[in-house]
């Protein structure tokens, strides 16, 4: 269903932040106060909000920003640079989850280097309902709901990252995969995730999934402490699940 949005005047951006999911809403003559920005955009540590984003000098210091003023579109991708550093609340004032969003990539420079630790407050990265978002190279930790919680999601890929270090208090403590998502996993180390019930390294219920290259180990749950496949479609290519533990 698409919903009829013509004619209106917004004072956000035209993006999923403020219209969600965009995808579904004709904003046909519509007018915005601020155009947003539509081209790659920069943050570090050690940047500002209130700088424009456009370098890596002039960087904005949390993603949170960056979100809220960035307009990708099927026809024009953009990337989100992530430098070197820790994006947490205590550090950056980071707020968490970390929303994806259509057709735009979050770019760390290294599971070594980029850190986003939600540090307790609630899962790390949520796909919302995106389609074709893109993380790479960045280590996800400190997430108390999870380390990635995927849901209605379409074509969303986590490359080269490092989920490690979350918890749950119910299914899912690295990954959970619901309500029919498609999402891609690859060369990722899903390692020392802990959950009460279901699924420590992955949970996925109603989903279809790929893995490929991927290493899943020391992970911890009640049943299931590698992967906890229910009702799914989970292909695993040249993966590796060793050495986790349940309960039972």
């Amino acid at each position: 269903t698409i919903f009829n949005a013509q004619y209106n005047h917004f004072s956000g951006l035209p993006n999923d932040v403020w219209i969600s999911p965009i995808t579904q809403f004709n904003l046909s003559n519509s007018t915005f106060d601020d155009p947003g920005i539509t081209q790659d955009v920069y943050v570090s540590p050690h940047g500002d909000d209130s700088n424009d984003g456009l370098s890596p000098h002039n960087a904005f210091k949390t993603i949170n920003h960056a979100l809220k003023c960035m307009v990708p579109l099927p026809s024009q991708p953009l990337t989100i640079h992530l430098a070197t550093g820790e994006y947490s609340p205590s550090v950056t004032g980071e707020v968490f989850p970390v929303i994806l969003m259509d057709y735009l990539v979050f770019q760390g420079a290294g599971t070594g280097s980029t850190i986003l630790n939600a540090e307790q407050t609630g899962p790390v990265v949520d796909t919302g309902k995106s389609h074709f978002s893109r993380m790479a190279d960045l280590t996800i930790t400190g997430g108390s709901q999870g380390g990635i919680n995927c849901s209605s999601n379409t074509g969303s890929m986590f490359n080269t990252c490092l989920i490690t270090g979350n918890q749950n208090d119910y299914a899912g403590g690295g990954v959970i995969c619901n309500s029919h998502t498609t999402t891609v996993f690859e060369n990722c180390v899903i390692s020392s995730n802990t959950t009460s019930e279901s699924g420590g390294g992955v949970y996925s219920s109603l989903s279809g999934n790929l893995f490929t290259n991927c290493e899943i180990y020391n992970n911890t749950s009640e049943t299931g402490g590698g992967v906890y496949s229910g009702r799914s479609h989970m292909i695993f290519r040249d993966c590796i699940i060793r050495d986790n533990e349940t309960e039972i």
